[in-house]
């Protein structure tokens, strides 16, 4: 790779192939694509009773359904034209759709033409700020008139290609990565299951019988420090006191209760946060999982903001093996947590990476 930082030519990435000198042409995206939205066609949920589901039905942010019919045949690129997804960015805006396919009125559909190299262009769009580009009010909004006329900067073809290649095995390396995360996930799905249900012989007891539950306090009052706060969305700040020191699991009181956290250590909780203590013939770590188990929203006790009381999490029933079992379980379900863990970090760095060179090769 050439690097472009010290010599500041204009017009170029900052980063590029060694063989490639030119300056990259700037031109309107209607000069780069043909738009092919007159051939979408939207079909209503419940006309979309298909038998064999032979064919992806694509909206804003991919696939939505199957059905037994399409309306195009090709490799395209759909970039939403509505949706909050255009500022959120939960999901790609502009991605790419291949083979016999169906699209509804929400993603504009882009033939590229032969002088442009489809994955280039697809990364190109999805890396654009369409804040500038926003024109809905409520919603927002792409329309053709305003997208037609996004200006891009292209090098030749065969420019475009390498870096599409690039791209595209970063892109693949992802998926794999993805695909790996989502089974691991299924398989410590199932495992839970396993364990957890149907296990008539294990010990029914109450919450309030195997553990104490405190309340989380107010910190302001605290100083800065190295103690990690925590509320129902996670770590807040750090503070120079703590409210507990060791293992615990902690349960949403309000807000969000239904996503449990196991914390060790020091830490303090806001008055939003239960953590529990003094556990007796159950493990944190077990009890960790366990409650991972609870449907919590059933015991919500509120018509508003979710809310649970600790006389309620008493009272829920429960049951629990013996210690061995227990620990038998905890350490066959770290195993598994463990290397979801190592595969995130992974996936992690490739988007870094992909990042990074959508920063330096782009312009």
């Amino acid at each position: 790779m050439a690097n472009n930082n010290n010599n500041k030519v204009l017009n170029v990435p900052n980063l590029r192939f060694p063989e490639f000198t030119g300056e990259w042409r700037k031109c309107k995206l209607e000069n780069c694509v043909n738009f092919l939205d007159g051939k979408r066609k939207p079909i209503k949920s419940s006309d979309r009773k298909s038998e064999l589901k032979l064919y992806p039905y694509y909206g804003a942010s991919g696939i939505i359904d199957y059905i037994d019919d399409y309306i195009l045949d090709g490799r395209f690129i759909l970039l939403s034209e509505d949706g909050a997804n255009i500022i959120d960015r939960n999901y790609r805006v502009a991605f790419i759709a291949e083979g016999k396919i169906w699209v509804n009125n929400h993603a504009h559909v882009l033939l590229p033409n032969k002088n442009v190299n489809i994955v280039f262009l697809t990364e190109k769009l999805e890396s654009l700020d369409y804040n500038i580009y926003n024109t809905g009010t409520t919603m927002p909004k792409l329309n053709q008139e305003v997208c037609r006329n996004i200006l891009i900067r292209i090098p030749i073809l065969e420019e475009q290609s390498k870096i599409g290649n690039l791209l595209a095995i970063i892109n693949e390396r992802i998926a794999t990565q993805n695909k790996i995360i989502e089974d691991l996930k299924k398989l410590k799905s199932a495992m839970i299951d396993l364990f957890f249900h149907g296990n008539m012989t294990w010990q029914r007891c109450c919450i309030g019988d195997i553990l104490k539950i405190g309340n989380g306090k107010d910190y302001k009052h605290l100083n800065s420090g190295n103690i990690p706060v925590y509320g129902t969305g996670g770590r807040m700040l750090s503070v120079s006191d703590w409210l507990y020191d060791g293992d615990s699991v902690c349960i949403g009181r309000k807000g969000t209760i239904n996503q449990p956290m196991f914390l060790s250590g020091k830490f303090w909780t806001v008055d939003t946060l239960f953590y529990t203590y003094d556990f007796k013939n159950i493990t944190p770590k077990f009890c960790y999982y366990l409650f991972n188990t609870i449907n919590w929203l059933e015991y919500n006790e509120a018509s508003g903001v979710p809310s649970l009381s600790k006389a309620t999490i008493e009272k829920i029933k429960v049951k629990i093996p013996n210690m061995d079992k227990q620990i038998y379980i905890c350490s066959v379900l770290d195993s598994v947590c463990n290397k979801i863990k190592f595969e995130t970090k992974i996936v992690s760095n490739y988007n870094s990476q992909k990042s990074y060179l959508l920063q330096q090769m782009f312009i």
